[in-house]
């Protein structure tokens, strides 16, 4: 479990100033980073939390070569900002 992912300050004003749009997605069972730190993110930076049912870490350790929901949250991003 990484139990430091949030211990750095960040600055969330600095952030949503650099950028205007975020998702976060995320496995609903992560054993590496809790749910709360994505539900967290998703309030600090007002945005949409994707959770992934059974996603566990949601990288290519744990078989995840394909997140169509990544793909789905760009396009969407791109088609509403114009």
């Amino acid at each position: 479990q990484v139990n430091t992912f949030l211990d750095t300050a960040f600055d969330f004003d600095h952030v949503k100033n650099v950028c205007n749009n975020f998702v976060i997605i995320h496995g609903d069972n992560d054993n590496n980073v809790l749910f709360s730190d994505a539900e967290l993110l998703m309030k600090k930076l007002s945005c949409e939390l994707i959770a992934i049912p059974n996603g566990g870490h949601l990288n290519g350790s744990a078989g995840w070569y394909k997140l169509p929901e990544a793909l789905d949250s760009l396009l969407k991003i791109i088609n509403t900002s114009h």
